[in-house]
């Protein structure tokens, strides 16, 4: 009872996941409403929260990096959705040189394997485990096997096209596709050669638009499209099943999270860097010179350097002149 009525996300994850649903209680039993398409935007927006800041330590049964950290034995219920998970932990080429005997804590020495092995001992109630963990990578196989081989990959092998589940909708469709094009010419024809705003250009538009936003709200409202998704234990083995699962369009697209969760790292970066795309040099031609190269910073163009400008006599010239650069 205690784990229904928790009236906050049940979600950790290493990045913001928006949650609506709201608790009903009139006094006796609460019930939980979730029904996105009853609700308006705003609505949503005003029972709005987002999910826990996921803290690895918490499952690390190890070294942590936080030996003093007070959130230790804080997770138990929930759902973990960690994404990236992979380049968090690493595989066994990735976490080559590493050690367990490491003073500081790494994939090797903090435990968070066997955390994950047995984290439904800590979430088991009358029988059923109420914690399950998601995570999201390019790849499976970048997750190490020790970790990847508890749970089943799940792979997404086809999208159909948009469907629009509002029966007799296809007329609607249609009269849309043939205005837009029309009105796509029209605008950006008119936008080209004249910047001022005529009384013909404004009613117009806005016709346009009221159909446009009309058409737009039964799309966001009725549209979809279809996953097949196929299951297979993480180890590899047994068959592969196939699923199919709908992505309805108000639900996924009703800002549950964002793509680009890290961004603000990479902003914090590019702030304090003095330089930007038009600070970086360009390329003189379409034969890269050997300085250019060099200027990559690539480990496969200093190996190309190394390997054939050392066969090259030194009296050949200096590399690191462009006119040499281009004979060479």
């Amino acid at each position: 009872y205690y784990t229904y009525t928790i009236d906050l996300p049940l979600i950790l994850s290493n990045y913001s996941i928006r949650s609506d649903a709201v608790l009903n209680d009139e006094g006796n039993h609460p019930r939980w409403d979730d029904d996105f398409f009853e609700r308006t935007p705003e609505e949503s927006m005003a029972n709005q929260e987002y999910s826990h800041i996921f803290d690895w330590d918490t499952m690390r049964t190890g070294k942590m990096m936080d030996p003093n950290n007070p959130l230790r034995g804080s997770t138990d219920i929930g759902i973990k959705a960690i994404t990236e998970g992979a380049k968090d932990r690493g595989n066994q080429v990735e976490n080559k040189g590493m050690k367990k005997e490491d003073v500081k804590a790494n994939p090797l020495n903090d435990g968070f394997n066997l955390r994950i092995k047995t984290d439904r001992h800590a979430a088991l109630m009358e029988g059923y485990c109420f914690t399950k963990t998601l995570m999201d990578e390019q790849r499976a196989d970048s997750l190490g096997a020790d970790a990847r081989e508890l749970g089943d990959v799940i792979n997404i092998r086809f999208k159909s096209e948009k469907k629009i589940a509002m029966p007799f909708f296809a007329l609607g469709k249609l009269i849309y596709a043939l205005w837009d094009d029309k009105m796509y010419d029209f605008y950006y024809e008119l936008r080209i050669k004249r910047g001022d705003q005529s009384l013909f250009k404004y009613f117009v538009t806005n016709l346009y638009c009221l159909f446009y936003h009309h058409y737009l709200r039964i799309v966001n409202t009725f549209g979809y499209h279809v996953l097949t998704l196929e299951m297979q234990d993480g180890k590899g083995e047994g068959e592969i099943e196939r699923y199919m699962y709908y992505i309805q369009y108000k639900k996924d697209y009703s800002l549950r999270f964002r793509s680009d969760g890290f961004a603000s790292a990479y902003d914090a970066e590019a702030e304090a860097c003095e330089f930007g795309i038009e600070d970086i040099e360009q390329f003189g031609s379409l034969l890269s010179t050997v300085r250019e190269i060099k200027k990559t910073h690539s480990y496969f163009g200093n190996l190309l350097i190394e390997r054939f400008l050392s066969k090259v006599s030194a009296n050949d010239g200096d590399f690191d002149d462009d006119e040499n650069n281009k004979e060479a």
